[in-house]
């Protein structure tokens, strides 16, 4: 039996459950079933062989589409089991009967675990899949202009300088990959930008999100430098802009920070978020992370390392407040340089927002439950000692985080339903040399892990020549 782990799933009560579906093959059937406390008593129904498998995947997304808007189900759930039908395009199977083991509130639940139930069973993988895995490559700002004029005239007055250029993270949604480029040195006119995955040339081409305007250095009503960026279930582009330029050479304030949210689709501003009343003169706001309580309402977390601090943000309530984290957690750092953020969904349902400081010893965690209510007195979980300066890259969206060793360009995934400890690390990705993986993201629709690589400390370095050089690529073991 395999177990295939669905995404959150919240039911018309309110609840958020983390469910796990056991798959196999019992007397030439193939078997889905629910293992979760609490759950309605499992029902059990038999579907007859001879359809096609197109049409059994067709039927079961509309069951799955029909129930999401009976129990307001995230349509995280519907886009990963169309990503499972993207790959049934290229597969071959074969498939007696089925017989799915169904809960009377989470049927479309049992959908998902059906797909993943398909996907593993019998697949013959064709050629044109394997295409689609081929990496995403681009050097320095390689944007598509308006015209060559235009590209001329940022050139001839130092607004465009390719090789002061990098992107850092990225997020993908469909078949495009959004990427932040932060203002770190001059010479950068775009600092959010898309590029198309399925681009077959050699050089991808960046192109300015939402549009050119968007992105003009002094405007307060523009982005100044995005340093990271969120997708959410509902395809929501969350940015996280600090307002300040040249950061790693002479940092120039042009505005006061602020999270902007996009739509995916449109390009269109849904909101902007003000955090100048929530920072200090020293703050050093670095990393963003969204989150859905079990009611639907929305909390912004970023992490603020020269204060020692975590700003939280309710959107529904419309206000924000900063949680000064205990003195523990810099204990032992030579300075308060990059404080990482990773939110885990556990299997025992309960979200955590896991920390910690690159020159820290050691990793720490709180639910997300305290940080919503400010409440963090004695809830900050110190989970011992880490095993050297680790770099938190990223999560599945579950359970696992993923990171490197400084320096080092090998990932690992630690599943974090285990104790932290060497012997639960394990390498899923081995970086080219030279190479430095930023981000580990999911793509959603492709049903995959993705890495964002570049040779960062040669940008940092200023010794990449005509640029650093950038890749998106699949995760290898993942």
């Amino acid at each position: 039996m395999a177990t295939f782990k669905d995404p959150d799933i919240m039911t018309s009560g309110g609840r958020l459950w983390w469910i796990y579906t056991d798959v196999g093959v019992v007397a030439n059937r193939l078997v889905v079933r629910d293992r979760q406390e609490g759950l309605p008593t499992l029902q059990t129904r038999r579907i007859s062989p001879p359809v096609g498998v197109s049409q059994i995947c067709t039927s079961y997304v509309n069951v799955a589409m029909q129930k999401t808007r009976e129990t307001a189900l995230p349509m995280k759930i519907v886009r990963y089991i169309q990503g499972i039908l993207s790959i049934f395009k290229h597969v071959e199977m074969r498939v007696s009967t089925i017989c799915v083991a169904q809960a009377n509130m989470t049927s479309a639940r049992a959908v998902l675990g059906l797909a993943a139930a398909l996907a593993l069973v019998q697949i013959t993988t064709s050629s044109s899949y394997c295409k689609d895995l081929r990496p995403v490559i681009w050097t320095g700002g390689s944007f598509r202009w308006p015209c060559p004029s235009t590209k001329t005239i940022f050139k001839n007055s130092g607004q465009y300088v390719s090789k002061n250029i990098i992107g850092i993270r990225a997020q993908i949604f469909q078949d495009m990959a959004f990427v932040a480029l932060p203002r770190f040195k001059p010479g950068n006119p775009v600092t959010l930008a898309i590029l198309d995955l399925n681009s077959k040339s050699c050089q991808a081409e960046l192109v300015p999100f939402p549009c050119w305007s968007m992105q003009e250095e002094g405007n307060c009503r523009s982005l100044q430098s995005v340093v990271d960026l969120h997708m959410d279930a509902q395809d929501i582009l969350w940015v996280l802009d600090v307002g300040i330029v040249n950061i790693l050479e002479s940092p120039v304030r042009r505005c006061s920070p602020k999270v902007v949210a996009f739509s995916a689709k449109t390009g269109k501003v849904l909101k902007i978020i003000d955090l100048s009343g929530l920072v200090c003169e020293i703050s050093r706001l670095q990393y963003l992370v969204v989150d859905y309580s079990a009611d639907g309402q929305c909390f912004l977390y970023i992490s603020d390392a020269a204060a020692r601090a975590i700003l939280v943000y309710d959107l529904a309530e419309g206000r924000g407040y900063r949680v000064v984290l205990p003195k523990a957690v810099t204990l032992g750092c030579s300075k308060r340089d990059v404080l990482s953020l990773a939110l885990v969904r556990r299997r025992c349902g309960n979200t955590y927002l896991y920390f910690t400081y690159l020159s820290s010893p050691r990793l720490f965690a709180i639910k997300t439950q305290f940080l919503r209510k400010g409440a963090t007195s004695g809830r900050v979980v110190d989970l011992g000692p880490k095993p050297g300066k680790i770099v938190i890259i990223g999560t599945d969206n579950g359970a696992a985080i993923f990171f490197r060793f400084e320096g080092q360009g090998d990932i690992y995934r630690w599943d974090t339903n285990k104790c932290f400890r060497r012997e639960n690390f394990i390498i899923v990705h081995r970086s080219l040399s030279c190479y430095l993986a930023t981000h580990a993201l999911a793509d959603y629709g492709r049903g995959r892990m993705v890495v964002l690589e570049s040779n960062f400390h040669d940008y940092v370095k200023g010794t990449v020549g005509c640029g650093a050089v950038q890749s998106l690529s699949v995760m290898q073991n993942c």
